[in-house]
C-alpha cells in the first residue's frame, strides 16, 4: 500500500479517496537520495542529508520523488503555481568553502518512475543522468524547470531555498493530463558550478524530525 505524506491546510472533503486542492498544500518526498561520482556504482542509501554539488569526481545530484496520487488527476492538471523548498543544515552546510555565487537547477525526469522509492538507484543508473559530467543531465531525457542564484558567501544554516517557476507548474500539469494511473514526480538538483566551487548541504527526510526542515513541494490552485 502506497503511503503519500501530504500536509492539506484547510478543511477539505474527500470524495473517492481524492484530496481536492482548495488551499496550499504541502506534500513531502516519497523518496529522496544523492548519488556520487565518487562511488558510482553504490546503490544511494537514505542519508540525514542531501547533497548537490559539482565537485569534479566528488560531485553529487539528488533525486526527490513527490507522489501526486492523492489529489488526483484532474486537481493536478489545474494547479496554477507550484514551489520547492529545501532547508540547509544547521552545521556543515556548504561542501567546501565559500566562493561566490553558485547556480543550483532543478529538472524534470520525462520518463515514467518505476522505481518511486528510488531503492535501486546509483550515480551509474540513475534517471536521466549524465555519468560522465558533474553538473549536467541527458539531453531529452529530463527538462530544466528552475534555477535559482545562491551566493554562497552569505548563506547560513537552516536556511531556506525555494524554486519556482512557470516550468515547474507546466510539467506538474502534464503529469496531470499525461498520466494513466500513478502520479510520481521525479525531480533532480545539480550544481551548475564549477570544481572549485562548494556544495551544499541540506536536510532530507531522515535527517530531521521537524516539517519544516524536510524538502517539500507547495502547490497552489
Amino acid at each position: 500500500m502506497r503511503t503519500m505524506r501530504l500536509i492539506q491546510y484547510s478543511i477539505y472533503l474527500s470524495l473517492l479517496a481524492l484530496v481536492p486542492l482548495i488551499a496550499d498544500t504541502e506534500i513531502l518526498p516519497y523518496a529522496d537520495r544523492t548519488v556520487s561520482k565518487n562511488t558510482p556504482f553504490t546503490v544511494a542509501e537514505p542519508s540525514h542529508a542531501l547533497r548537490v554539488s559539482a565537485r569534479g569526481d566528488h560531485a553529487h545530484k539528488t533525486y526527490l520523488v513527490f507522489d501526486l496520487g492523492e489529489l488526483g488527476h484532474r486537481e493536478v492538471a489545474k494547479i496554477r503555481a507550484a514551489k520547492l523548498s529545501l532547508t540547509t543544515l544547521e552545521s556543515h552546510y556548504l561542501i567546501g568553502y565559500a566562493s561566490g555565487t553558485v547556480s543550483l537547477s532543478v529538472y524534470g525526469v520525462k520518463s515514467v518512475v518505476n522505481d518511486p522509492n528510488l531503492a535501486k538507484i546509483t550515480w551509474e543508473d540513475a534517471p536521466a543522468n549524465d555519468i560522465a559530467s558533474p553538473s549536467l543531465v541527458l539531453d531529452g531525457k529530463a527538462e530544466l524547470l528552475a534555477t535559482l542564484e545562491i551566493d554562497t558567501g552569505s548563506l547560513s544554516g537552516e536556511e531556506v531555498l525555494q524554486w519556482t517557476d512557470e516550468r515547474l507548474v507546466s510539467f506538474i500539469q502534464r503529469i496531470g493530463y499525461d498520466s494513466d494511473d500513478a502520479m510520481y514526480l521525479m525531480l533532480v538538483i545539480v550544481s551548475d558550478g564549477m570544481v572549485q566551487d562548494p556544495g551544499i548541504n541540506f536536510y532530507s527526510n531522515k535527517g530531521t524530525s521537524l516539517s519544516e526542515r524536510e524538502p517539500k513541494l507547495v502547490l497552489s490552485p
